[in-house]
């Protein structure tokens, strides 16, 4: 089983880009069309943080590099078992959930709190806004 992952602000869909199943393939944010690209699987791993798995590509969604930087970019990459390649969901309340990364400590965003299909999603110190909201579906 699959969920959406829909971000509070926008209402669109956690996505990989074009439907790629190639290594370093960007996540960004596009209108939820139910695409196996938009479905997610959490699988736990031994340090209580989840692997954010692609239905289509079967890899795992990363912070770019490992990057701990504001800004980083998230993208999907064959698991490794990295610390930047492990989630952890928080509720924010309301069936809202922030995603951490374990790598940075920092949490998965739609920059600027755009509502633009394409934006590329990426990383930012934990702030509680609505751009680092995610429901599940």
């Amino acid at each position: 089983v699959g969920y959406s992952v829909i971000n509070r602000n926008s209402n669109k869909c956690l996505d990989i880009s074009a439907a790629s199943a190639a290594d370093n393939a960007a996540a960004i944010q596009w209108s939820c069309h139910g695409g196996a690209n938009q479905k997610y699987k959490f699988t736990p791993t031994t340090s209580g943080y989840y692997r954010m798995v692609p239905q289509h590509s079967g890899k795992v969604l990363r912070v770019s590099g490992g990057s701990t930087a504001n800004g980083a970019n998230v993208v999907q990459t064959t698991w490794a078992n990295y610390n930047s390649q492990q989630w952890r969901p928080v509720s924010v309340g309301g069936g809202f959930y922030k995603f951490i990364n374990r790598n940075s400590g920092k949490a998965m965003e739609v920059p600027g709190c755009s509502t633009a299909d394409g934006t590329r999603i990426q990383q930012r110190t934990d702030s509680n806004t609505t751009c680092q909201a995610f429901r599940l579906q």
